[in-house]
C-alpha cells in the first residue's frame, strides 16, 4: 500500500485542476474512488 500511495502522490496528474482548489472555510474534499460495496473509499482533501 505504501509503494502505491507514494506513486500515486508523485503523479501531477492526480487531482484535476478543479479538485486543487480548497476552501478559506476548512477542507474540500474530492472523491477519486470508491468500492460499490461500500468496504472503502479514497477522496482528496484540499
Amino acid at each position: 500500500m505504501r509503494a502505491a500511495l507514494q506513486r500515486a502522490i508523485a503523479d501531477p496528474g492526480l487531482l484535476h485542476p478543479e479538485q486543487r482548489i480548497g476552501s478559506a472555510q476548512g477542507y474540500c474534499h474530492h472523491l477519486l474512488a470508491a468500492d460499490p460495496l461500500d468496504r472503502y473509499a479514497i477522496a482528496a482533501l484540499v
